[in-house]
């Protein structure tokens, strides 16, 4: 299966470089197509249309096995085995968390902010629960994998970032007031804000894909991270500064676009800028939107996979950030120009550049567990269902 030969790794600037080593390394492989997918989805669609949302959680179900279905490692495919009765429990919850931050004010004023508060409250616990969920429900070879953190330990981390962060905040504000009450107070707010967001989320991301990718195991062996923590502030600026750049470049483009529909609006009878203008904008500002995005994902992504390592196992993650912005952009034209009917050959090809960026070293034999079964998927919908972002492996 793959390319045997030898593997693309990064370097500190993304580039693709040789990387030599005594054994092979081999690829991974998605075999899913994006036509064979469309059955699956639109099946999906149509059926939790007809069930008023009961089927969504079938849809779940079908949806990890298509994809682990069709990844491939030495030539054996991955497995997905969650019940979906027990997605469905969490859907619930799930539902009636969005009813109440969407439709509470109608019952209260406080109730979206008491909703959005409790979202926060769990956040921790959803994190943990839905990596249990997933984790022991996909496998390898009839061999499940896991996930041993627990909640204590997520409440640990995010307990201590937002004291840290509320202290960065309230300080300077603090200050302020005492000093000049109104006049510095505002300034002092900013700063903090601008601490918390240069040097807390960075440290914080490092700290939290540590702790989700160590508590995770293959059978009975940890997945072994060594990551470090100046690379994540280095990401994280680099991704800012990419992303001014977009910004500026952005905004050149649409004067220039301005100034140019301007003059024809100048010479047309009514006066109007042409209809063209709109779409002109929003495909410029669309990419300067996702570069520093893709910048963020594609090192973070690559840089993880290439410092963790599975007992004898290695890994190499060969993502550019030009390649995945790329797929970014198409995938939202091919959305957008189909009214949603090509969301399956756009999730197939982003699944497809993921899994075949990623290569391994090592003896797959060996790994031992036992059997793990994990039936709450709580966590796991209710994480689905705001849009929460889970980090590790």
């Amino acid at each position: 299966m793959g390319d045997a030969g030898a593997p693309i790794v990064e370097n500190q600037w993304n580039q693709p470089v040789e990387f030599k080593g005594p054994e092979p390394w081999l690829r991974l492989e998605f075999r899913g197509q994006g036509s064979e997918y469309f059955r699956v989805w639109i099946v999906n669609v149509l059926l939790s249309v007809v069930t008023l949302g009961i089927y969504s959680a079938w849809a779940t179900v079908r949806n990890r096995r298509y994809f682990c279905g069709n990844t491939f490692l030495d030539d054996s495919h991955f497995d997905f085995h969650g019940d979906p009765r027990a997605i469905l429990v969490g859907r619930v919850i799930a539902i009636f968390l969005l009813a109440g931050y969407a439709g509470g004010g109608y019952l209260h004023p406080a109730a979206p902010a008491v909703t959005l508060l409790l979202i926060a409250v769990m956040m921790p616990w959803l994190i943990v629960r839905s990596l249990r969920f997933r984790y022991r429900n996909t496998s390898y070879r009839n061999l499940r994998f896991n996930f041993v953190g627990d909640a204590r330990q997520a409440y640990g981390i995010f307990g201590t970032y937002f004291v840290v962060a509320l202290l960065a905040v309230a300080v300077p504000a603090g200050l302020g007031w005492l000093i000049a009450q109104e006049k510095l107070a505002g300034i002092g707010l900013f700063l903090g804000m601008i601490m918390v967001y240069f040097l807390i989320y960075p440290a914080f991301i490092h700290r939290l894909t540590t702790f989700t990718t160590s508590h995770s195991a293959y059978g009975d062996t940890y997945f072994a991270p060594d990551l470090k923590r100046p690379a994540y502030f280095g990401f994280f600026l680099g991704s800012l500064g990419v992303g001014l750049v977009a910004v500026m470049a952005a905004g050149i483009g649409v004067a220039i676009i301005g100034a140019l529909t301007g003059a024809f609006a100048g010479y047309s009878p009514g006066g109007s800028a042409p209809k063209f203008a709109a779409p002109l904008i929003a495909l410029i500002i669309l990419p300067a939107y996702m570069l520093p995005y893709a910048f963020w994902q594609v090192l973070t992504s690559n840089y993880l996979f290439n410092n963790t390592q599975l007992g004898p196992v290695r890994f190499r993650s060969n993502m550019t950030v030009f390649g995945y912005w790329g797929i970014l952009i198409t995938n939202t034209l091919l959305v957008v120009t189909t009214l949603g009917l090509a969301f399956p050959w756009a999730k197939v090809r982003m699944a497809r550049y993921r899994v075949e960026s990623l290569a391994y070293q090592g003896d797959l034999e060996g790994f031992e567990g036992s059997l793990v079964r994990d039936r709450g998927a709580a966590g796991d919908e209710i994480g689905d269902a705001f849009d929460i972002d889970l980090v590790g492996i």
